[in-house]
């Protein structure tokens, strides 16, 4: 009962302030024991983000979360329980991030997230020894793409991430005992994806993603993720998201993924 009163709490002045919105940034936040501490990045430089990523692997955090909307990068970094080695990739397109990605699974390297940029795209690889496979799937048309989704769940896939660039919608597949059931969601408002977001949790789910691209938005929501609560918050402006998020912090919520998009 407390889970899902906390969790269908909003910020009800934030999201007043959305309803006539074009531009959104969403931060999920989730209460969670394997989380020691958090820190973010907001630059407009590709440069900046390269060197902060470096130093926060120096202090002992990894990537969380990246995402790039409305000329900003924002990155999330975590300090957790039990550190994994990370690196990163970054390509001009799509199909050289597809084949880099090739090299650093031969490397016993996964994807942990995707993001595209105003011209690069950039991953987070991770070794994980609880991913067992992982395979990423294109498609330019959203009902296709959600077939591919689809599919993938029903065959015992879980969706680890999705990103829409270069025209089309990617998905990052993976099997793994980390996410015990999947669902997911596509509306072309944010208003109706609210309420599917406050539906799935009263049927036991988290949010794991929510990605937004050619006008619509997807969001992935799993069960056994060890969370203990969650909450979002919105804004049409970083620095009040980043407002948010401190607040967030004060009652031990941290953020476990960051997205932007348009009402």
């Amino acid at each position: 009962m407390i889970k899902d009163i906390i969790k269908s709490t909003i910020v009800a002045s934030i999201f007043s302030q959305m309803i006539y919105a074009n531009h959104i940034w969403v931060a999920v936040e989730s209460k969670s024991d394997d989380f020691k501490g958090q820190e973010y990045l907001v630059t407009k430089k590709i440069g900046k983000l390269k060197d902060e990523i470096s130093y926060a692997w120096d202090k002992g955090f990894e990537v969380t979360d990246l995402e790039y909307g409305y000329h900003k990068w924002m990155a999330i970094f975590s300090k957790k329980a039990k550190k994994l080695h990370q690196a990163y990739g970054i390509t001009t397109y799509l199909t050289q991030m597809i084949k880099l990605a090739k090299k650093y699974q031969s490397n016993g390297f996964t994807i942990k997230d995707l993001e595209v940029g105003s011209v690069e795209w950039i991953a987070i690889f991770e070794k994980n020894p609880k991913i067992k496979s992982q395979k990423i799937e294109i498609s330019e048309d959203l009902l296709e793409f959600k077939k591919i989704v689809r599919a993938n769940i029903d065959n015992g896939y879980k969706v680890i991430d999705i990103e829409y660039g270069d025209d089309s919608w990617v998905g990052v597949f993976a099997k793994t005992d980390i996410i015990k059931k999947q669902t997911f969601v596509s509306e072309d408002n944010w208003y109706d994806t609210r309420k599917d977001i406050k539906e799935r949790w009263k049927d036991g789910f988290d949010l794991t993603k929510l990605e937004y691209g050619d006008g619509n938005w997807i969001a992935i929501f799993s069960k056994g993720t060890n969370y203990k609560t969650q909450a979002y918050d919105g804004a049409t402006d970083i620095g009040l998201l980043e407002n948010n998020i401190k607040l967030r912090w004060k009652n031990d919520f941290y953020i476990t993924t960051i997205s932007d998009g348009r009402d």
